[in-house]
């Protein structure tokens, strides 16, 4: 509060050892650090969505850089979900990366699941944003299914074109 700033107390910190914790300052420069094109940090803890910032975009694009966040809960307490089985939003999470079946998978389409499920069968609501001061430019981070190389093979035989070898090739030196 002295801060106003949002810390990550690890399960295993005391309470009373505020130098355990981790500040949203240091998971912004973490992330930042980072050498990727995007960047989906998700966070099943209790007020972990303090880093969230809500900035929509008109137009989202996988071109372009992202670095986005998912928490269970924006500065609130969140359910651990019965004994034995995952919490509603790793239930939710899980779930939808299960059932796709689609060749590309929008992180915000993922996103949007999670929060609706979660909303209705618990009483805690997800939330999602760009990461604050980083290299965010509004992309889209999207899921890609992996096939085997027999799959991809088949494919690319049927597109038969010099880019599509190529492809090829860089998937499968």
């Amino acid at each position: 509060e002295d801060f106003e700033e949002g810390h990550w107390v690890p399960v295993e910190s005391r309470n009373d050892n505020e130098e355990a914790y981790i500040s949203n300052s240091d998971i912004i420069k973490r992330v930042n650090a980072i050498n990727s094109h995007h960047t989906l940090v998700i966070v099943d803890s209790c007020f972990s969505g303090s880093l969230a910032v809500q900035n929509r975009n008109a137009s989202v694009d996988e071109r372009f850089p992202s670095r986005r966040i998912l928490a269970s809960g924006r500065h609130e307490t969140v359910s651990d979900g019965k004994a034995g089985s995952h919490s509603p939003f790793a239930d939710g999470l899980i779930t939808y990366l299960r059932k796709n079946t689609s060749p590309q998978l929008r992180t915000t389409n993922l996103i949007q699941y999670v929060k609706d499920r979660v909303a209705i069968h618990s009483k805690q609501s997800p939330v999602e944003g760009r990461i604050p001061n980083s290299n965010d430019k509004g992309g889209e981070f999207v899921f890609h299914l992996r096939k085997d190389e027999n799959e991809y093979w088949a494919d690319i035989q049927a597109k038969d074109t010099v880019q599509a070898y190529q492809d090829y090739l860089s998937a499968f030196p």
